[in-house]
């Protein structure tokens, strides 16, 4: 935004939400010696897609196009695209952020006839919920409503994410059976450090687990002075479910789907190697550069039987994935309808 007086437009009722669920985990204090914290569940980006009545199509491009500080023009799946920048901090900057975290991306008119008129994303745990229902049904047809949008979208990604507090990415080890590809990117681009993937580009869900605190350093060469994140002094290792749902899946149905971290195995890479065979050694030490998946895949089934049982020793006690989805009912609840928590600042 060029100026302020620009939101005016919008009726912005600014309003924000402590939630654990939607708030940066960075901004929050973990004690370093407390051992183990595991986060509550919540959604690092959503993407979704709603069809529009022949009769409202023009209206909305219409208003996309007025709001020429956002409107941006075309993109290689749409003909519009418009980018509104939604923190408090950022709102009246619109390029301060150019790491895209704190905006909410909208297009419509699909190149392709088969899809949707309208898209919309966001990173729910980056951008007010409460700023963001009056901004998009600012879009939408005359009468439609966020809670409307939020209930009847399609439901093309999302993010569902947790944190490992006080645990470096080097310290643990990870094995998901169904997700048989998996591939460890030291430095990626993406990321920013260490990353390990596991499921393959073209499955329905992958499991993306790195160093959040090498992401925000990443991240925060692309910002302004005053949206930079502070660097979390405990180790911090995100664990992130890419979700992308092969059908029309609606956003009330994913806490009953099948829990996807249900086979997600976490281990410890504090292994004691003195009476382990030198095999075993290097199986292991393989494990941390190329994923543990592969690196036992690679061995004679006698010779992984040695190596899955050091593994189920080492297997953490901390760790539950029904615990972990557990929580998903309540995100989802205060996606559709977030909660309103005056912050009396």
């Amino acid at each position: 935004m060029s100026n302020s007086s620009e939101l005016i437009s919008f009726n912005y009722t600014v309003v924000f939400n402590d939630s654990l669920t939607n708030k940066n985990i960075s901004d929050i204090s973990f004690p370093k010696s407390s051992g183990v914290i595991v986060t509550p569940v919540f959604i690092d980006k959503i993407t979704l897609t709603i069809d529009i009545p022949l009769g409202y199509r023009d209206s909305v491009v219409s208003k996309m196009k007025s709001e020429g500080s956002y409107y941006r023009g075309a993109t290689r799946r749409y003909r519009h695209l418009s980018v509104i920048p939604l923190n408090k901090k950022c709102l009246p900057h619109l390029y301060s952020d150019m790491s895209g975290e704190s905006w909410l991306r909208i297009e419509a008119e699909p190149r392709d006839s088969y899809q949707n008129f309208m898209r919309f994303e966001w990173n729910p745990a980056k951008v007010d919920d409460i700023l963001l229902p009056s901004v998009i049904e600012h879009f939408l047809p005359p009468n439609w409503t966020y809670k409307r949008l939020m209930i009847n979208a399609r439901i093309t990604r999302i993010d569902i994410t947790f944190d490992i507090v006080n645990l470096s990415i080097d310290e643990l080890l990870f094995f998901s059976l169904r997700k048989s590809c998996s591939a460890v990117w030291n430095i990626t681009k993406a990321k920013g450090g260490k990353t390990l993937y596991l499921g393959g580009e073209r499955g329905n869900q992958k499991f993306s687990i790195y160093d959040k605190a090498q992401l925000i350093k990443k991240n925060n060469a692309k910002k302004a002075a005053e949206l930079k994140e502070s660097i979390p002094e405990q180790e911090i290792t995100r664990v992130e479910l890419i979700f992308k749902p092969d059908k029309g899946i609606k956003l009330q149905a994913i806490p009953s789907i099948a829990n996807p971290f249900s086979d997600l195995k976490v281990y410890s890479s504090k292994v004691d190697e003195g009476e382990l065979s030198d095999l075993t050694k290097q199986t292991l030490a393989r494990a941390r550069y190329e994923g543990l998946l592969k690196a036992i895949r690679a061995l004679s089934k006698s010779n992984r039987t040695d190596v899955i049982k050091v593994l189920k020793s080492n297997l953490v006690d901390w760790w539950n994935a029904d615990d972990i989805w557990a929580g998903m009912p309540l995100v989802i609840s205060r996606l559709i309808e977030p909660v309103e928590k005056i912050n009396s600042s």
